[in-house]
């Protein structure tokens, strides 16, 4: 009898440290409250979550994992705060980035490196805005022509 109780307190020990092993290495993230702390955590590409607040829009941060010598960011806009209407459609979308290992950037500060629905909205903005810039000024110098 005394054998099976400890047969049975051996397994559910193992149970324990097994559902534990699964949490840190699938679910635990570590949780930011500054630039800095993310910034460490990023050079070493330490699974982290941070809400990143500027004045224009609220950023949050993941970091998913490493993979052949990138880290791979998750980056979303949570929300909007100013400018024009047209970037409210950003609010949710996210992207994944895929910065080099140690790199403390933004992970946003290079979209070439990104990848997603947010990546692609951004892109669309600027092409929209970089097309009415150009109509204004071939206006502006078709009106200094005639």
């Amino acid at each position: 009898m005394e054998k099976g109780k400890v047969t049975m307190f051996v397994i559910v020990i193992a149970f324990i440290i097994l559902i534990a092993s699964i949490y840190f290495t699938i679910f635990f993230h570590y949780r930011c409250d500054n630039l800095a702390c993310f910034k460490s955590h990023q050079m070493k590409c330490v699974r982290t979550k941070f809400v990143y607040d500027t004045d224009s829009t609220t950023w949050f941060y993941r970091i998913k994992e490493k993979e052949g010598g990138k880290c791979i960011i998750e980056v979303t806009i949570n929300q909007i705060k100013e400018g024009r209407l047209d970037r409210q459609i950003l609010e949710g979308k996210s992207m994944d980035c895929y910065l080099n290992l140690g790199s403390i950037e933004l992970p946003e500060s290079d979209l070439t490196m990104c990848h997603g629905r947010l990546k692609e909205d951004i892109q669309e903005i600027m092409i929209k805005n970089t097309h009415s810039q150009i109509v204004n000024n071939l206006e502006n110098e078709l009106k200094g022509i005639i």
